[in-house]
């Protein structure tokens, strides 16, 4: 009950909604990047990916295509805060991260509509209903 309260103050249509998932997954990128661009302090920066992979395997148990290590720590290694040339922003590793990992649904080679869902997902985030 108290899943289902928080979620709908949240403004999601459930706790297990594409939407809460999509705020999850941006949230375990943002402790991703503060531990690989801490000072040590949250754990080994060189492990980042790492841990982010061990997050993804543990929500996504039944997913078989999910992004390998290595392109995690491509995208967390090309992270910036504003859109640059060959950057990418956190909503931007989590839609690479749902696309490669055909997650939530998401098919086909464009990626555009992923980055709508993240982006629409992400902005609801920012304003609740409360």
């Amino acid at each position: 009950m108290a899943r289902r309260w928080s979620a709908w103050i949240a403004g999601f249509d459930g706790p297990d909604s594409d939407a809460a998932a999509i705020v999850q997954l941006e949230h375990h990128v943002r402790v991703a990047l503060g531990i690989r661009h801490g000072g040590g302090d949250w754990g080994d920066p060189a492990s980042a990916a790492g841990q982010l992979h061990a997050a993804l395997v543990e929500r996504f148990k039944d997913s078989k295509s999910l992004p390998t290590e290595a392109d995690l720590e491509d995208w967390l290694g090309r992270h910036a805060a504003a859109h640059a040339r060959g950057k990418l922003t956190t909503a931007g590793i989590v839609t690479k991260i749902i696309h490669r990992g055909r997650l939530l649904g998401a098919r086909g080679e464009n990626e555009q509509p992923t980055r709508e869902r993240v982006t629409k997902a992400l902005d609801h985030k920012r304003h609740p209903r409360w």
